[in-house]
Formats: C-alpha cells, structure tokens, sequence
C-alpha cells in the first residue's frame, strides 16, 4: 500500500495470497506489466482505498477489484454497489462467470472491473479458487477432503466452517514433494494447474480485456 503507483491502472485485492496468485498466473499467461497490485490487507480497507481513488481519478484509467465472496455474495455485491453508484457505476445484482468490467455514466472516472472470488456465481474465497486448480479424482485432494471430515465428526477440527477451504487446499500442499508450498508459488511450480477452465476464465475472460 504504501509503494508508489507506476501505471495509469491498478489492481486492488484482499490480500496477499490473491497477490501472488494473479502474479503466478500473469507469469504463466504472459500478461503485459502494465497495472500496478495493491494488496489492501482486508476488505475494509480495501473499499476505502477504492473510494480514496475515486475522489481523485484524474491519475487513474483502470481500476480493478478482487474479493472473496465468502458466505454472502449479495453482501459482498452491495458493498461494492454502495462505494461506486455515486460515481455513475451501475453493479448488477449478480455477475456472470466473466466477472464484470464496466464503465462510469461520467466520462471523468476510469473503467471498473470485479472479481469475486472464487468463480463469481458461487460463494467461498480465493483457496476455493485454487481448489479448483486440481483435479477432482485427484487422490491426495481426495485424501485431505477424507481427513477433514475425519476431524470434523470427531469434533477436533479447530478452523471455524468459513475457513474450511483453506484448511483443505494447505492440508494438500503439504503433502507435495515441497511440502507447505504457498498457493501462489504452486501456480508456478505447476503443482496447481493453472491451465484449468476457472483459471483461462480469470486471465482472458477478465483480466486481459480489463487491462490490456
């Protein structure tokens, strides 16, 4: 947050595992450099970073946002909505699997793009995002799938029901040849697959024609 801007457009996201996650996949689909990634550390602050950049958007051509839809994508909708209709933004009540890229009614604000983690229509985070990068008959998923209902039935699970995806997706990295290897760094190391459907979706569907 606090590095300098170096292009005209810029990428917010939650955090930093979504940062290193679209680094990953830029790196794989060769995307141009030419936005700037702000990791705002939460929601909270992410929106008003949003709503900062929009007071002033004579500097920016391109804004986008990524967020987890968590448990409650109506909420995560309105939110966005209630930052940008002031700003002439018109945010459907539903995205497509394509995410949204749109303009401002008022020509002096810059082209708006949002993800919603993980696929836009169905509710979780960016480690259901990255769940998905695996195969479903892959075994050791279907391992770590077994032992956290394992758990869960025996009362011991310790992660609360809206983090059971990260539970899953770090359980499976650890039993790699690396074990414990970050989500963005296994995009690189192809241990996640970044050729999966949801992932081509992500890069060309959005994030090429929202900054290229």
């Amino acid at each position: 947050m606090t590095r300098a801007t170096e292009f005209q457009q810029v990428l917010l996201v939650e955090g930093k595992t979504d940062l290193h996650v679209v680094l990953a996949l830029c790196q794989q689909y060769h995307v141009t450099e030419n936005f700037d990634i702000r990791d705002c550390d939460g929601i909270s602050r992410l929106l008003r970073h949003l709503s900062l950049l929009l007071t002033n958007p004579s500097n920016i051509k391109t804004i986008g946002i990524i967020i987890d839809a968590d448990n409650d994508m109506k909420a995560r909708l309105d939110q966005i909505r209630n930052v940008l209709s002031p700003y002439g933004y018109l945010v459907p009540k539903a995205l497509s699997n394509t995410g949204l890229v749109c303009s401002s009614s008022l020509a002096m604000y810059p082209k708006m793009g949002l993800w919603l983690m993980p696929d836009n229509v169905n509710m979780g985070m960016v480690e259901d995002f990255a769940i998905s990068l695996v195969s479903p008959v892959d075994e050791l998923m279907m391992e770590a799938e077994n032992e956290l209902l394992h758990i869960e039935q025996r009362g011991i699970n310790r992660y609360p029901k809206s983090h059971r995806s990260k539970a899953k997706i770090h359980t499976y990295l650890a039993w790699q040849s690396e074990p414990g290897m970050p989500i963005g760094l296994s995009v690189t190391q192809k241990v996640l697959d970044s050729n999966h459907p949801i992932a081509k979706s992500f890069v060309q569907n959005w994030l090429i024609p929202l900054f290229q």
